[in-house]
């Protein structure tokens, strides 16, 4: 199920009352955040983001949206301390229980992606560097391929096919396995329109 902006924020509201019993020194070693002024500085997207029991808010100080607050609270509270070994590539679709979910999320990331950047490769590359991606230029199987640090220790892939005569452009997300340690589905469907959010929208 798809929460709306009301459900949202009301899952924030239930995660930040939870905050006041969590041992912030223990957490920000977990899950690889900072400690500072008894908030949790935590890398999103190589972003700094701050959580504490005022709630989240971005890089500027202007309180986060409520989905990615929802994002944020989720992998506070369920990254483990050491992820499972198994790092295979997935698509969402791949996961366990996502396939209700799954046209929703190619609708609203893929797809997008691949029609604002057909013939326009260039300029994606542009895009996910500005969000901090690095690429990966072993990956002869793509055009493009651009990894994200989402979290730390939660990567994501785009891979990035563009037109040609006889195809349209494609592109795929990509979590690895693990990522289901630290994130639920409904995080991973806030990362996902995110980055597609973010790159959709800049102006190369």
């Amino acid at each position: 199920m798809i929460e709306t902006k009301a459900t949202f924020e009301t899952t924030c509201e239930e995660f930040r009352s939870k905050m006041i019993d969590l041992d912030l020194t223990e957490v920000s070693q977990r899950i690889g955040a900072r400690l500072s002024n008894g908030s949790l500085i935590v890398p999103f997207f190589e972003q700094p983001y701050r959580v504490s029991l005022a709630g989240v808010f971005d890089p500027s100080g202007k309180a986060a949206s409520p989905a990615v607050s929802v994002a944020l609270y989720t992998y506070l509270f369920r990254c483990p301390e050491q992820l499972p070994p198994e790092n295979d590539w997935l698509t969402f679709r791949e996961f366990k229980d996502s396939g209700p979910l799954a046209g929703f999320f190619t609708a609203n990331t893929n797809r997008l992606i691949a029609s604002r950047f057909s013939e326009k490769l260039t300029g994606l590359e542009k895009a996910c560097r500005s969000l901090g991606a690095k690429c990966e230029a072993g990956d002869t199987a793509y055009d493009l391929t651009m990894t994200f640090n989402a979290f730390p220790r939660v990567p994501l892939s785009l891979r990035f096919n563009d037109r040609d005569e006889d195809l349209p452009a494609q592109s795929v997300m990509l979590f690895q396995e693990s990522a289901e340690a630290c994130l639920d589905l409904q995080a991973m469907i806030i990362l996902g329109t995110f980055l597609t959010g973010n790159l959709i929208r800049f102006d190369f």
